[in-house]
């Protein structure tokens, strides 16, 4: 559903969309948290290098018992989103369009 938080996010960086990505379990195969951090300042590197905007969050289940480390992104497109997902093995991304409930894009 649409999150008014993230909308007011979204216009406080002047920008209409926004990605969630992860790097972590690539093809949604468990890896060791050292992996998975290693992967992740990769991502981070190449996300500094685009000068776009990124926030550090993360993704749960709702036990609480599953956490993976995430980034937000403002202001990319969906192409290059999706891109980044394959880049980075992930099944999937969350894409975001300002007033509009998030949409999950399957990659594979």
């Amino acid at each position: 559903q649409r999150s008014i938080p993230l909308d007011q996010l979204l216009a406080k960086y002047q920008q209409s969309k926004a990605c969630f990505i992860t790097a972590c379990n690539p093809w949604g195969k468990v890896q060791a948290e050292g992996f998975n951090h290693e992967k992740m300042t990769e991502l981070e590197k190449d996300l500094i290098k685009t000068k776009l905007p990124y926030l550090h969050g993360f993704g749960s289940n709702s036990e609480g018992t599953w956490r993976e480390e995430s980034f937000l992104i403002i202001g990319i497109d969906k192409q290059d989103a999706s891109q980044l997902g394959r880049q980075y093995e992930q099944n999937a991304i969350i894409w975001i369009v300002k007033e509009q409930a998030p949409e999950l894009i399957w990659l594979i």
